[in-house]
């Protein structure tokens, strides 16, 4: 079938914000290199646990397509060159992985489940990167590679692959209960949320209710350019279009939002000065939205710019040049050394991280006697909702004496 419109990993958007579906039809879902690193990290991912030697793919190009990899370049396509961070984190995973599908009844491996009754799109399917079967409990496992940390309690999208896997595995067996994780090498190990099939059936309503909402959305949209409407746009907006932090996110109609436009203008008319700490609160929890706003319209310009259509006061420019390097390394590396000898080579210490994995297995006597003198700095303190799981900082002295924090520094 066609790619979805109403997709497991874009559920907290479509099921929230009824009207983003309407409004995204069209325009470019805009692929950046983290979310390209993270397309590869899960093929590597899924054919090391399948077997393969993760260790060939270090070095390798990679092109990342809409819909995953792709043999070649083409526009819109973004070439990912494997390196050792990503091996390391994809080796987390696969490590825990392993452990996780010990004395397991079945194990599927990115496998397509169905999702048709609760998004309403016939043929509607969704991926899930780990699915095992332990007795009477299902386990759901995603991994993921960004920096962003994803919870596993009320993981939507988690929720959806559970369901589709709980239709299938209902019919040969019982299920008491189920275990969606979230493994993210980025935060450390393993997230786990316990929850119950008569819990995410719950859960399954509610999607597909939302899902009914989109199909209003989009047939009330369509009334708002009929001759006979019944349906003003501001109506339409305030009905269909709710912006949240999490829905804005990985919107591609954030730039173009009426709804998000109207929240960036008013929080931005506020004078600082007369913010009462409530008012300072709640501007804070827009500035997530304001700044997915400001990136989002600083693209949009640009890809009308680079289709060469005109966007009034702004035109294209020619940045700053690259690095020099050189053409051919192997030449340049003989030409150096002939006239420089070792002096054309700089030695660099490796770091704590390769060195643990040279040593740990093989020479952890070694390896125990040199991590005494690893130090890591400590965090620093950042701003963070209420909501966060992480223990709230005291500060030992007063806050002024602090440089200023940025969200998440």
């Amino acid at each position: 079938m066609a790619h979805a419109k109403l997709s497991p990993s874009s559920a907290v958007r479509w099921a929230t914000c009824a009207g983003s579906v309407v409004l995204s039809e069209g325009l470019p879902e805009r692929r950046s290199m983290p979310a390209a690193r993270g397309t590869v990290c899960h093929d590597i991912s899924a054919s090391a646990l399948l077997g393969s030697d993760m260790s060939s793919w270090v070095g390798r190009t990679v092109f990342v397509g809409r819909e995953g990899i792709v043999p070649e370049v083409a526009p819109g396509v973004l070439k990912v060159t494997v390196d050792e961070d990503m091996i390391e984190a994809v080796e987390q995973y696969v490590a825990e992985a392993r452990a996780a599908m010990e004395g397991a009844d079945d194990v599927r491996i990115e496998q397509k489940v169905s999702i048709e009754k609760y998004t309403g799109e016939e043929g509607a399917t969704g991926t899930a990167d780990l699915i095992i079967l332990k007795g009477r409990r299902l386990e759901v496992r995603d991994a993921k590679f960004g920096w962003h940390k994803v919870e596993a309690e009320q993981n939507w999208q988690g929720m959806l692959y559970a369901l589709g896997a709980l239709d299938e595995y209902e019919l040969i067996t019982d299920i008491d209960e189920v275990l969606i994780v979230i493994h993210q090498p980025e935060h450390g190990g393993p997230r786990e949320w316990l929850t119950t099939p008569v819990e995410l059936r719950r859960f399954g309503v509610r999607m597909l209710s939302a899902a009914l909402q989109v199909k209003r959305a989009e047939n009330d949209y369509a009334e708002i350019f009929e001759e006979s409407n019944t349906v003003t746009p501001a109506e339409w907006e305030a009905e269909y279009l709710k912006p949240s932090n999490d829905g804005c996110r990985y919107c591609p109609a954030r730039a173009t939002c009426p709804a998000l436009k109207a929240e960036v203008d008013a929080a931005v008319a506020q004078d600082f000065d007369d913010l009462t700490d409530d008012g300072l609160g709640a501007s804070m929890s827009m500035v997530e939205r304001v700044e997915a706003w400001t990136k989002a319209v600083r693209a949009e310009v640009e890809r009308r710019l680079m289709g060469r259509k005109h966007v009034p006061g702004f035109k294209l420019v020619i940045g700053r040049r690259g690095a020099r390097k050189f053409q051919d390394e192997a030449l340049a590396e003989a030409q150096l050394y002939a006239g420089l000898g070792d002096a054309a080579f700089k030695k660099e210490l490796i770091t704590p991280t390769t060195a643990e994995k040279l040593l740990k297995k093989d020479k952890p006597t070694l390896w125990l006697e040199i991590a005494k003198g690893i130090t890591q700095s400590e965090g620093k303190p950042s701003v963070a909702p209420e909501s966060d799981k992480r223990e709230a900082y005291q500060p030992g002295a007063s806050a002024d004496e602090f440089e200023v924090l940025t969200e998440e520094e």
